[in-house]
């Protein structure tokens, strides 16, 4: 039971402190707490069914609020005897609300105005992810007059009703805004936020709570306003404190099985939004909202209706993502970019659906604790661009289709992967950030620089061992489930279970068709130093429009043709071989293999101390530079060393996914192999450049 103390504040009240009013009658009710704990009724505000409340407190504090003050706001028909449940129900509908006051130049406490537009029994929340009992049925919005923008700024605002919001709410910091509808007889009504939403001022790190500048927006049915957080960052690029952020945004209830979802924008231009869930569809054919961030995003997924804000593992729902995403808009200098403390990540962006529209993210990322999969996780096609301007980092990127181009700006680690039958990824590129610039250059990115010394250029190997056809069930050839099913216990370090890198399945860029893939390098290396990977990464696909590869440091380039018949790994040898357009690779160091049909011009712009697989050459096979062991040179990219284990150490199967052939010597390499007997009817070009000098032969 919860009790409330009321003393009706009317007419004589106010005239002893020379205020004029009239007492108004109505069903909307206006009490004040002046920091006393007790609520007065302010009867100049009651108002009836709809019509706007005005709401002066010049008269209350001719000098401004010099404390925490309270005003409640609700339907009368909600007042219940002594509180007891069940609560009464609201009846009536309350209209734009405008308040006007000041806050004291010098205030003996924090000035604090709290809104509470809620149920008469209800109290304001400590927390905003509190559900509230609502106050009235549809709700006009409510605002701050002019000149009172220093109590804008200071307030607290929370809204729950069982109906709409029509009007704009703007407030210093939204603690708590709840539409989420009711049902009349048998039918859902009501759950609209048609009102934008915006708070003023930053994140709350200075108070105890850390509450966000929006603390939860939900809606039952709709989002058709914004949500925006405005403050900029009050102390410059800092790390300690942040501007307007945007905590959850829940879109749909149990009781909807109809939720039309969110065209509003999402904006914290200069801060974090945490969470934006919906059961129904973000966007619509006419509208692509905006989800930005200043700095992190940490999720933008699809549920269904039932696993909306609840806890647990959600059910996925299937409704199109259509949004323009982004963050890392405000990124703060002094933050790392370490993998503990890499800055302006997003975690997921999930739907069973369709994702269009555009992605232009800093990095995509792992929270670090926990082990499930995180990235952009598809049931359908992506025709959404995705540019990650620094880092995909132990996240994936799985869809049935990728129909976009991807562009990651530094590093990579995890699998992109179309999973589909005839799924293709139409380009992938990593490793060029910066490319043909020069720091004065106009578009140059500095940041960069923060990552070229931490992570190494390109495509990355990981601790997860390769995800094989039989992951989820026994089905003999790769499904979708076998990509996006938890990753807990599959990555390894050494031989131990451990979540090393389990926010990614693998460590591999995989479809039945690749239009053009270029990777500043192929490498175990994990970060600069002795980090490295015990599983190399993988492109797989039968076709390859164009391939280019600055340093195939370790990793393979094959068909991917793989299947699991009796509980047991099969490939066949000739279906290894990848059709691939154009090749070109600027240094095959001794871990890495290519296998290609052998049908067009293979060019290497250095030495190849790998393996280059054909089962027939009737092209050309270019070295520019050298053909050997890389024991034999130390120069070019026989520097690069082979690493601790590689694949054949930990995963120990005969397929290309292994770089090794049973008992091959690792030391030994640098080869040409030719599978066919007389299958060499092309021709192999060493010392393309015909460098003269130390040059040492085959």
């Amino acid at each position: 039971m919860k009790v409330r103390t009321f003393v009706r504040l009317g007419a004589a009240a106010l005239l002893t402190s020379g205020v004029s009013v009239w007492a108004q009658t109505g069903p909307i009710r206006v009490f004040v707490d002046p920091g006393t704990g007790t609520f007065s009724e302010l009867t100049s505000a009651r108002a009836d069914d709809g019509d706007p409340v005005t709401i002066d407190l010049t008269g209350l504090f001719p000098n401004g609020i010099d404390r925490g003050v309270t005003i409640h706001i609700y339907d009368e028909d909600t007042i219940t005897t002594d509180c007891e449940a069940p609560w009464n129900v609201p009846t009536h509908s309350i209209g734009h609300i405008t308040i006007t006051g000041t806050v004291h130049s010098s205030p003996t406490f924090p000035p604090r105005l709290f809104v509470a537009v809620m149920h008469k029994c209800e109290t304001f929340p400590g927390s905003p992810e509190l559900p509230l009992a609502r106050g009235c049925i549809n709700f006009g919005g409510l605002s701050f007059s002019s000149g009172s923008e220093d109590l804008r700024d200071v307030a607290r605002v929370a809204i729950a009703v069982s109906g709409d919001i029509t009007g704009d709410v703007t407030a210093g910091h939204v603690f708590r805004v709840q539409a989420q509808g009711r049902m009349v007889s048998t039918t859902y009504t009501g759950g609209t936020i048609s009102g934008n939403i915006t708070a003023t001022v930053p994140r709350f790190s200075d108070v105890s709570g850390n509450f966000d500048s929006v603390g939860v927006v939900w809606a039952g049915h709709e989002l058709t306003g914004d949500v925006v957080a405005t403050a900029e960052d009050p102390d410059g690029e800092t790390t300690s404190v942040e501007g307007g952020s945007i905590g959850r945004v829940f879109v749909g209830v149990a009781s909807n099985t109809a939720v039309a979802g969110i065209t509003g924008d999402i904006k914290a231009e200069h801060g974090r939004i945490e969470v934006v869930h919906t059961a129904g569809p973000i966007g619509s054919v006419s509208v692509t909202p905006k989800i930005w961030a200043g700095l992190a995003l940490h999720e933008v997924r699809v549920f269904d209706a039932a696993s909306i804000g609840g806890g647990g593992t959600p059910t996925i729902g299937s409704a199109d993502i259509k949004a323009d995403i982004r963050n890392g808009l405000d990124i703060q200098n002094s933050v790392g970019a370490g993998p503990n403390s890499i800055d302006a990540h997003v975690y997921l962006v999930e739907t069973d659906g369709d994702l269009t529209g555009a992605i232009d993210i800093a990095n995509l990322t792992y929270p670090i604790a926990g082990a499930r999969q995180y990235g952009i996780i598809v049931g359908g096609a992506v025709t959404a661009p995705i540019n990650i301007r620094y880092n995909l980092e132990i996240a994936d990127i799985i869809a049935a289709s990728i129909d976009a181009p991807i562009t990651i700006g530094v590093s990579a680690k995890g699998a992109i992967v179309a999973t589909a039958e005839n799924g293709q990824i139409v380009s992938v590129e990593i490793g060029y950030a910066n490319e043909g610039l020069d720091p004065q250059d106009v578009g140059y990115d500095d940041r960069v620089e923060f990552y070229d010394a931490a992570y190494p250029r390109g495509f990355k190997g990981s601790a997860c061992s390769p995800v094989n056809p039989n992951r989820v069930a026994p089905s003999g050839t790769y499904t979708h489930a076998d990509w996006t099913t938890t990753v807990v216990n599959h990555c390894l370090d050494g031989s131990t279970p451990v979540p090393v890198d389990s926010g990614s399945v693998d460590s591999v860029i995989r479809a039945s068709y690749i239009g053009s893939v270029r990777i500043a390098a192929m490498t175990d290396m994990y970060s600069f130093g002795t980090s490295l990977k015990s599983h190399f990464p993988r492109i797989e696909s039968p076709e390859i429009g164009s391939l280019e590869i600055g340093l195939l440091r370790s990793g393979v380039i094959w068909s991917g043709n793989l299947t699991f018949e009796d509980d047991e790994l099969v490939w066949d040898p000739a279906e290894a071989y990848a059709n691939i357009g154009t090749i070109t690779i600027g240094c095959i160091a001794q871990a890495g293999d290519l296998w290609v049909d052998g049908t067009t011009r293979i060019e290497i712009a250095g030495d190849v101390l790998g393996q280059i697989h054909v089962p027939t050459l009737t092209s050309t096979i270019w070295i520019s530079g050298r053909l050997g062991l890389w024991s034999a040179f130390g120069a070019s990219c026989a520097n690069q060393g082979l690493g601790t284990g590689g694949l054949a150490y930990a995963n120990e199967e005969d397929s290309p996914r292994d770089s090794t052939w049973t008992g091959e010597d690792t030391n030994a390499r640098g080869e040409i192999v030719i599978r066919e007997v007389g299958g060499l009817q092309g021709q192999i070009i060493i010392n393309g450049n015909n460098d003269g000098g130390t040059w040492d032969g085959v």
